[in-house]
């Protein structure tokens, strides 16, 4: 088992999102509420029935307009995502150059349990469907690396030009290129999630999503002084 504490982690292998990839099944007609891309709550040029854009108007971010889609039976690529801090979101590729973003509520700072059972029932997600599974986390550490890496630092020098009392100095940056000594290992997190669908309030299940997330952090061990 590694001894030292870790220094510094340098790289995701992945985005910085990190989401849970897989295939969403749908086995029957599936309802999901998206937001309506079409609809305006205001007209730029005005017009019958609408009201002109106020430069400052921001309602249609604040206030989007939902509207019910009805997916078919189909598997589908997935990914399970946080779009902020009270909501995941599904992207479901519906096709070659679109993607469908459905958005799932959770409560304010509540994150997916890195083990246990998800539950988000219809009356939290907003979502006309329960959906809940088991989620399963598990970390490896490969073995311990040492090494010279390529390594770079910042010092200042002092640059004079001119001569006698027109002689004037002055500080400068530069950056140096050198090799360090460093030890560092490799840590593994892979989350694998199995989401199923059900009808609100029944076991009438009408989608499965299975998915998982694969991270690779490189973490330092000692840094040696670069050279």
């Amino acid at each position: 088992m590694l001894k030292h504490i870790a220094l510094m982690v340098s790289f995701l292998l992945l985005s910085a999102c990190n989401p849970i990839v897989g295939i969403l099944d749908i086995n029957q007609n599936m309802n999901f509420k998206v937001v309506d891309e079409d609809a305006r709550t205001c007209n730029p040029m005005g017009g019958a029935g609408t009201d002109a854009c106020d430069e400052d108007d921001d309602d249609m971010s604040t206030n989007p307009t939902y509207k019910i889609i009805t997916m078919r039976p189909s598997a589908y690529e997935t990914k399970l995502d946080y779009q902020s801090k009270r909501q995941l979101v599904l992207k479901i590729k519906t096709s070659r150059r679109k993607t469908q973003e459905v958005e799932i509520n959770v409560p304010n700072s509540r994150e997916l349990p890195r083990n246990g059972t998800i539950s988000i029932p219809s009356r939290t997600s907003g979502q006309p469907w329960d959906a809940r599974g088991p989620i399963h986390t598990e970390v490896t550490n490969s073995e311990e690396y040492t090494e010279h890496e390529r390594c770079s630092y910042t010092r200042s020098r002092t640059v004079c030009t001119g001569g006698g009392r027109y002689r004037t100095c002055h500080q400068v940056s530069e950056t140096v290129w050198g090799n360090r000594w460093v030890g560092f290992y490799y840590r593994n997190t892979k989350t694998d999630l199995a989401l199923e669908f059900f009808k609100p309030g029944t076991e009438d299940s009408m989608a499965n999503f299975n998915g998982t997330r694969d991270i690779t952090k490189k973490i330092y061990t000692f840094q040696g002084i670069c050279r």
